[in-house]
């Protein structure tokens, strides 16, 4: 009995102390950064991944989209919530945050097609975990118990293991042709023509489902925003459509376009309109001519910055 209440005391202490150390730690960056940027009672909150703010090296002009956007409209104060990787999980979270705080800030989001792909989802890394619970937890007193909580094993901090992801199935419109672990990160980062083609092909030739998880995310965010009257504006990201047409032809195009018209119905139903900019550059806009990548230049940046503006 002795032995028992001395090990019972001792994981008291042990996830107090846990406890204790999280008052002292860093919140994650979503929700630290959107937690400021709503004290700051800005106009505009500018949500987003690399494409915001990417740029090339020949570019004289080497400012986000968010900067060119407040030199279009200077009369808005405009908030950059962009950050590599981020996809529309964690807007879910966002928004759900700052519907919870009243403030009725106006949004914008990006919608990232590759963001959907097998190659993009499901990657461990871009999974978000400890901010999606900061986000979503029902009060910050609940927040500080992560650390306690993930060190017990309480919470799931790694929704997306590496071994689930690496058996991820790969898809060319319907078809499977196999899973991630097929293609190796090492070997696709040498720009040769095959792997340059095969990166088009992971990244947006997959046939996208209606009922996709981060499509559910785009149903609930902007479900969330209509009840508490926030207004949101979405858009797709322009794509180097014309580099991959060249590896796939019109099978590209197509495949492009039914995916990107699966995102504009959803939000077309729920009364949002949809910038499809996903086809509307050529390569000369993009960081790479060649590359499949939402990455743009001054030219891009200020094309997409032209756009939202107007929106607004």
């Amino acid at each position: 009995m002795k032995i028992f209440w001395s090990w019972t005391v001792f994981f008291i202490i042990i996830f107090l102390s846990q406890i204790a150390i999280s008052h002292f730690i860093t919140e994650p960056w979503g929700a630290r950064t959107l937690s400021e940027t709503l004290d700051k009672g800005y106009d505009v909150l500018y949500f987003g991944d690399s494409t915001v703010d990417a740029s090339a090296d020949t570019d004289t002009d080497k400012a986000p989209i968010t900067e060119m956007l407040r030199r279009l409209k200077p009369e808005l104060s405009i908030a950059d919530l962009s950050r590599s990787s981020n996809h529309l999980g964690l807007y879910e979270a966002m928004v759900g945050q700052i519907a919870k705080s009243g403030k009725k800030p106006v949004i914008i989001i990006p919608i990232n097609m590759r963001s959907f792909s097998p190659w993009y989802d499901k990657r461990p890394e871009f999974q978000f975990e400890k901010e999606i619970f900061y986000l979503t937890a029902p009060s910050p007193l609940i927040a500080c118990f992560y650390k306690p909580l993930a060190v017990f094993r309480a919470i799931n901090v790694n929704a997306v293991t590496f071994s689930e992801f690496y058996q991820t199935p790969v898809y060319r419109g319907k078809k499977q042709i196999g899973i991630v672990a097929d293609f190796n990160d090492t070997v696709l980062a040498t720009t040769t023509p095959e792997n340059i083609k095969t990166s088009f092909m992971l990244g947006y030739m997959f046939d996208l489902d209606a009922k996709h998880r981060k499509l559910d995310s785009l149903r609930n965010i902007i479900d969330q925003a209509d009840r508490s009257g926030i207004k949101i504006y979405f858009y797709i990201t322009p794509i180097n459509h014309e580099q991959g047409e060249k590896f796939y032809g019109k099978e590209f195009k197509e495949q492009m376009e039914k995916n990107t018209d699966t995102v504009c119905a959803i939000l077309k139903e729920k009364k949002h309109s949809c910038l499809n900019l996903a086809f509307s550059v050529d390569p000369s806009y993009f960081q790479s001519p060649v590359l499949p990548s939402e990455h743009l230049n001054e030219k891009g940046r200020m094309f997409v910055a032209e756009e939202v503006a107007k929106m607004l």
